[in-house]
């Protein structure tokens, strides 16, 4: 009666490793592209601040990491139409977007684009020769982009979706060239300032001065100092990058292309009166004056010469990277102008108001 049990449960067994030696089988005939060299490794964001303001423009890069390929890697494919898919797994989707991801920071996305082909992931390739190198479809770029309003957070690479690329042919049956997963962070800052209202006071003059129209009074600096600004860190939105070449399962070297961009403020200023001559700078006075026949003209000071300010145009002025001073001043000047043959001495008064986008 032993005997007859153990000779059941042997036979169990052999019925057992005869089905995993079947399922086995049946897998290699389905695999029909292989690949060798292939890898997978980590990728570390590289750390640092960057800062992008409220008008800085949607759908431009704050931050992008260029990724080298760490090694040739090959293929072989068995069924006909091979071609390479670039994938991503994982993540979630920007809402409305169809490449971006979320990023844990409101506003701002990450997208992977194929610099070689030009491309945004997810995509596939035509070619498969049986050769991928580094420089060609093993590279690609980390973007991080602008997609809405964007408060000031870290990046959160936990949420970032694998980057893959593997051969595929007829089977649709995927064979890793090399996998990547992003790891590490970085700040993003949205740079901002204290916005003051200004009084000027431009002095007296007299008509013996101002003899006929078109005369005026010498130039007053009046600048406009902005105040409690955080520190403008730059950003890579004129096509700089950092450059990460692996070398190694978690190991890489990198080295910086192009200068990072620096922040713009961009200041426009619109008449609170009618204005005599818009491209010239020249605003009408308020009904507070008791002179008329005059006017007040804005000047932009360039390299310590006034300039008459058009006033349908905006003036920029970009701080350095990694400038922390807490001030910006936009060098403004104003004087006074007979703007009419007959004229009613008195008090002149006149204001505009300015504003400040960020970028």
């Amino acid at each position: 009666m032993r005997l007859f049990n153990k000779q059941r449960l042997l036979s169990f067994f052999a019925k057992v490793l005869l089905i995993i030696s079947s399922f086995f089988a049946i897998g290699h005939v389905m695999a029909s592209c292989t690949t060798a060299k292939q890898y997978s490794v980590q990728i570390p964001l590289q750390a640092g601040t960057f800062s992008a303001g409220a008008e800085f423009p949607v759908g431009s890069n704050i931050r992008v990491q260029y990724i080298r390929g760490y090694t040739e890697a090959t293929s072989s494919c068995t069924k006909s139409n091979p071609y390479v898919r670039m994938s991503l797994s994982g993540g979630t989707l920007y809402p409305g977007q169809t490449n971006i991801y979320q990023t844990g920071v409101s506003g701002v996305g990450v997208r992977f684009r194929n610099p070689y082909e030009n491309k945004y992931y997810p995509f596939n390739t035509t070619y498969n020769l049986g050769q991928l190198i580094p420089g060609g479809w093993l590279d690609f770029t980390i973007e991080l982009v602008k997609v809405g309003p964007i408060t000031a957070g870290r990046i959160n690479t936990a949420l970032f979706p694998q980057v893959r690329i593997d051969a595929m042919d007829a089977d649709n049956i995927p064979a890793r060239f090399a996998y990547h997963t992003i790891t590490g962070s970085f700040t993003i800052q949205t740079p901002t300032c204290t916005t003051p209202n200004f009084s000027w006071d431009l002095g007296t003059t007299s008509t013996t001065i101002l003899k006929k129209k078109g005369d005026t009074s010498l130039w007053k600096d009046t600048p406009v100092t902005l105040t409690g600004c955080s520190a403008f860190l730059g950003n890579n939105s004129n096509g700089s990058f950092t450059r990460y070449a692996i070398t190694g399962t978690n190991t890489g070297t990198v080295s910086q292309s192009g200068n990072v961009a620096a922040n713009n403020l961009i200041m426009s200023l619109s008449p609170s009166n009618p204005s005599i001559d818009q491209t010239k700078g020249i605003l009408g006075l308020d009904k507070s004056s008791t002179a008329s026949g005059f006017g007040v003209q804005i000047a932009s000071k360039q390299a310590g010469i006034f300039e008459p300010k058009n006033l349908t145009s905006s003036i920029t002025i970009s701080p350095a990277v990694g400038y922390s001073g807490g001030s910006v001043s936009f060098p403004l000047g104003a004087r006074i102008i007979r703007t009419g043959d007959i004229v009613q001495p008195g008090k002149i008064s006149t204001s505009l108001t300015y504003t400040i986008n960020y970028q």
